[in-house]
């Protein structure tokens, strides 16, 4: 079988249905299985023997995302039933199932959030709403800098500018940036300037 080709399923030397899997470093990735219903309990067995013979070669792992082209999850009971006969179990993310191996199931939100918290990607800070990443940065660019700091964006920042008391200035490098009055008094006392007359009001 080539990777990423279709697996023909043969009864007798008729061609009765066709697996999509490939093996993905130790793993089998099984991406859809096309058989007819009337041929499942006899496909069962003989797939099982299939599993087995890749747990022969150390690939010992299958995940499963679709059946018939239906996600796993949203399966008929009787292909659930088939499943869980063949040792296959949900992996916890609502998308796919996985046969061997020992898991901790969690959902692919909880997931990327654990990854975002631990790595903190490319920046120094990232927070749980846009919110508190405006509350904890001293100056923005625009909404794609927000964005990058916050796990859950849903406001953007001209929405927030009155209520967080934004205005818009130029900061030390030249850029036109939000910010707080406060900030930009600093920026001007770095620079020494004085503020001007309109703003001393404020």
């Amino acid at each position: 079988m080539k990777q990423g080709w279709y697996h023909p399923v043969f009864k007798g030397v008729d061609p009765i249905g066709r697996i999509l899997m490939f093996v993905v470093n130790d793993y089998l990735e099984i991406k859809d299985i096309n058989i007819p219903h009337s041929y499942l309990d006899e496909f069962k067995d003989t797939f099982d023997e299939l599993l087995n013979n890749y747990r022969d070669r150390l690939v010992d792992v299958s995940v499963l995302h679709a059946f018939n082209s239906i996600p796993v999850h949203d399966c008929d009971e009787n292909i659930q039933k088939i499943l869980a006969e063949l040792g296959f179990t949900s992996m916890g993310d609502g998308e796919r199932y996985i046969r061997g191996g020992v898991v901790e199931p969690r959902s692919r939100q909880e997931v990327n959030r654990m990854l975002f918290y631990h790595h903190q990607l490319h920046q120094n800070s990232r927070h749980e709403n846009e919110s508190l990443a405006l509350d904890k940065m001293d100056e923005l660019r625009d909404d794609f800098a927000l964005r990058g700091r916050c796990e859950m964006f849903r406001v953007n920042l001209k929405a927030m500018a009155a209520a967080h008391q934004l205005a818009q200035g130029t900061n030390l490098r030249g850029h036109l940036v939000w910010g707080r009055k406060s900030h930009f008094e600093i920026l001007l006392t770095i620079r020494n300037l004085q503020p001007n007359e309109e703003d001393e009001d404020i």
